[in-house]
């Protein structure tokens, strides 16, 4: 039987590391433009594409993990009380559960975590049940022309939601509105 290789990183295997660092390099050094502070959710989520890069036999222990970022974090940037394994795959998720999907007609839901974004040491099930967050108030989103649909934040830039083509009718994040 002639059967495909399955992919070893959780990228495009077309990509050169070459290609990851070029598009990495600037979150691993963010910083804020009103105070030059360090942007540590950029730059943990900077670390895991550069982990995801890798092949999974080289990020099955968070050890293994916290040793790559080691190696590949410029030394300069790697900081080893907030770059650790688990913040690295913590910061991932945050990121992705923070866009809500919406549906004209079921409304607000919580999109399907992927298997990606679990660290091989980690139940996917036990992280879902721990780190999904509530969905938004059903309340907050107004209805636009269009299909498109407008989610209020407390406290937060509003989000624009629109239908994505070829996707049931589901909503996904457009962009902040400033």
């Amino acid at each position: 039987m002639d059967v495909e290789p399955k992919p070893t990183a959780d990228l495009d295997p077309g990509l050169t590391l070459a290609d990851v660092l070029k598009v990495v390099r600037p979150a691993l050094t963010a910083t804020f433009d009103h105070d030059g502070s360090p942007d540590h959710g950029a730059r943990l989520l900077g670390c895991f594409v550069l982990v995801s890069a890798f092949p999974r036999y080289l990020r099955e222990t968070p050890e293994r993990v916290r040793e790559l970022l080691e190696q590949v974090v410029p030394e300069s940037v790697f900081d080893p009380e907030r770059m650790g394994a688990e913040e690295v795959f913590r910061a991932a998720r945050a990121e992705f559960w923070s866009l809500p999907g919406w549906h004209p007609i079921r409304g607000v839901f919580r999109r399907e975590l992927p298997r990606a974004l679990v660290a091989p040491w980690e139940d996917y099930s036990t992280v879902v049940r721990r780190e999904a967050p509530a969905l938004p108030d059903e309340s907050k989103i107004r209805r636009l022309e269009g299909g498109r649909a407008l989610l209020g934040r407390e406290g937060q830039v509003p989000l624009l939601l629109e239908p994505e083509e070829g996707n049931g009718g589901q909503m996904r994040l457009s962009h902040n509105i400033a």
